[in-house]
């Protein structure tokens, strides 16, 4: 029997959803093949979530919050490493800090310090682009592996080409997402919306970020039988509840919360939306996908999410409200089907976790041997 390789992940906490729900899936896709990730987290994360990677083999670590305290969360980094030499692979998720975590896995010559993007964003202040730029400078020279989720995420942290270049899909479970057709008529009753009723979801973080602001104007726009799921918390969560009524669609805009039944919840929508000001590719959108259900999102976020061809990428600033408008119209009256894509389909999309998991713990394992 092989022996067994240790992967330390650094991530801000274990909560669901986002760059935490990639790195656990891919968790219980590479256990099989002998790979075990553990987690240092920056604070408290989701306690069910917590114990269930302590049961599953898992060690949790907690670190000081390196955006606070960087120099501490350097140290401690360091000490861990040297205490625990059977992390001979660190692999980072804070995209332009991963120079941080980069810096005590270099200190303590651990042997595969992988960089990973998981977000493109867009040029910003001539400060933040150089602030941007020292990262990209200090990442380039600590890590040894630099990964991101997209090609456009890739180049957004690292900056150009490089044989080093690896793209991990943000892949999910293929059953878990597949569309029930005895779980629509359900869950739509459970939450609140009619069978003629046309609805749409969106799952992710409450924040302007995500910009769930503009889907609640384009309820507003749209006949009085499209409906809103807000699937996920955040802190902005009370002005977008008072901002639904001060327009008067709170009848028409649901807010779920964090749930762990998403799978369901898509089966019993009719469109995905995401218009996100900035992203890498998200996982929500794959879930979608996978359910098969017709996707509307931001024109940020990077063309390679689409496997179905039924994803349609648009504008967020200037007419975006009425183009947005006029593509849910528009899939509204195609009536689409809502099945899943076929497996043929599925598998050679690279959004399938059974296969791309078994690549990353060989992955994994080659980096050892180099």
């Amino acid at each position: 029997m092989s022996e067994e390789v240790r992967v330390l992940h650094i991530i801000s906490t274990l909560v669901s959803g986002g760059v935490q729900s990639v790195v656990l899936n891919y968790a219980a896709a590479v256990k099989p093949y002998g790979v075990v990730f553990d987690y240092v987290v920056q604070g408290k994360g989701n306690p069910e979530i917590e114990q269930a990677c302590l049961k599953s083999g898992s060690r949790i670590y907690y670190l000081p919050q390196m955006t606070k305290h960087p120099i501490r969360f350097i140290f401690e980094l360091r000490k861990l490493l040297r205490v625990h030499r059977e992390y001979r692979i660190l692999h980072t998720h804070h995209n332009f800090l991963n120079f941080i975590p980069l810096f005590s896995a270099f200190l303590t010559k651990t042997p595969v310090r992988i960089s990973h993007s998981h977000m493109a964003v867009k040029k910003g202040t001539k400060f933040k682009s150089a602030i941007r730029a020292m990262g990209r400078w200090l990442i380039l020279r600590l890590g040894n592996e630099f990964w991101a989720c997209s090609k456009e995420a890739w180049f957004s942290l690292y900056g150009r080409l490089s044989q080093k270049a690896y793209i991990l899909h943000n892949s999910v479970d293929k059953e878990i997402y597949m569309f029930k057709d005895n779980e629509r008529n359900e869950y739509r009753r459970n939450v609140g919306v009619n069978t003629t009723d046309f609805v749409c979801i969106c799952v992710a973080t409450l924040s302007e970020r995500k910009n769930q602001t503009f889907l609640i104007e384009i309820i507003k726009e749209l006949p009085s039988f499209f409906k809103l799921l807000l699937v996920g918390d955040g802190a902005i969560r009370p002005q977008l509840i008072d901002f639904a009524k001060e327009i008067g669609v709170d009848d028409r805009v649901l807010f779920l919360g964090d749930r762990d039944d998403v799978s369901a919840l898509l089966s019993a929508a009719d469109c995905f939306v995401l218009p996100s000001k900035a992203e890498g590719l998200p996982v929500s959108i794959v879930e979608a996908e996978m359910n098969g259900l017709p996707c509307v999102i931001s024109d940020c976020i990077s063309r390679e999410v689409d496997f179905t061809g039924k994803v349609w990428f648009e504008p967020i600033d200037g007419h975006g409200i009425n183009t947005w408008k006029e593509r849910l119209l528009q899939i509204e009256a195609s009536h689409y089907e809502h099945v899943s894509p076929s497996r043929e389909v599925i598998a050679s999309s690279g959004y399938d976790i059974s296969v791309e998991g078994k690549k990353l713990a060989q992955k994994y394992k080659e980096l050892l041997e180099k």
